[in-house]
């Protein structure tokens, strides 16, 4: 699976557009054969290229103008099914912080979705704290356990 860090063109309601000048990295997730599982290397997941404060884009905010950050594809794809929010992957929780300045001034309301462990934790509570600064009203949600993720 191959996903890209940049800021899309939004060229038609929920259109996304990746150019080479909105893209500045790119994620790689290993697949098995059949696709439906992470292939079971040593190193699954890969970023490559410049991506630190960039997001993964996976969905675009809604007239309401809220927005969904996590840590990883797999839950924002499942965020953004169940809530219908715009949808933001930072790619690891130590990313999430650096996006605070990458969300839009006009998002009204910024849900951060973190594993329950010690970074995703920290990290959470970092970015929210870097958005409340700019006035943006925060929630997070802590997923119940390290391992338990809104994409099984």
């Amino acid at each position: 699976m191959i996903a890209p860090f940049g800021i899309p063109n939004e060229s038609e309601p929920g259109r996304l557009e990746v150019t080479g000048l909105t893209l500045s990295g790119i994620h790689l997730t290993l697949l098995n054969s059949q696709g439906t599982a992470k292939a079971g290397t040593e190193r699954d997941k890969l970023m490559l290229g410049p991506s630190a404060g960039r997001p993964i884009v996976l969905a675009p905010p809604t007239d309401l103008l809220g927005l969904a950050v996590t840590e990883g594809i797999e839950d924002a794809l499942s965020v953004h099914y169940a809530t219908g929010l715009g949808a933001w992957a930072a790619g690891a929780a130590g990313r999430l912080p650096a996006l605070a300045d990458a969300i839009p001034e006009y998002i009204d309301v910024v849900t951060i979705i973190a594993d329950a462990d010690k970074p995703g934790v920290t990290n959470a509570q970092r970015l929210s704290e870097k958005l409340k600064l700019r006035g943006v009203r925060v929630e997070v949600v802590m997923l119940a356990a390290a391992n338990d993720n809104w994409s099984k």
